[in-house]
């Protein structure tokens, strides 16, 4: 039996502080870590609180930090939680929940 790959993923979620979408995002992927337990993919977390007055703020300053090619989506972008992942910019919870159903997850944002 051959051994998979070690896939890195570096996973930023920013969202409203008490957003039902950003706290089931944070959970999602917490379980979706425990799940693979370092099997195919090792995930790093970083989850960013944000005050809602600051939001629009933060915005665009998330924007500034994903690839170049993914700004016209970034950009559009308004709802809590923003999420990305190496880079690649996912979206919100339901963009991460149609990623996350897919046969390969995350294969377009692995190292």
């Amino acid at each position: 039996m051959s051994k998979s790959k070690l896939q890195k993923l570096k996973f930023h979620i920013a969202g409203f502080e008490g957003c039902p979408y950003f706290e089931g995002a944070v959970a999602t992927l917490k379980n979706f870590k425990k799940i693979n337990h370092g099997k195919v993919y090792e995930i790093t977390l970083s989850i960013k609180k944000i005050h809602r007055d600051k939001w629009s703020k933060h915005l665009e300053k998330q924007c500034e930090i994903v690839l170049e090619k993914h700004k016209p989506h970034a950009l559009n972008h308004k709802t809590s939680p923003f999420i990305h992942c190496n880079n690649h910019f996912i979206g919100g919870f339901d963009k991460l929940n149609i990623e996350l159903n897919k046969t390969t997850p995350f294969s377009k944002m692995c190292n």
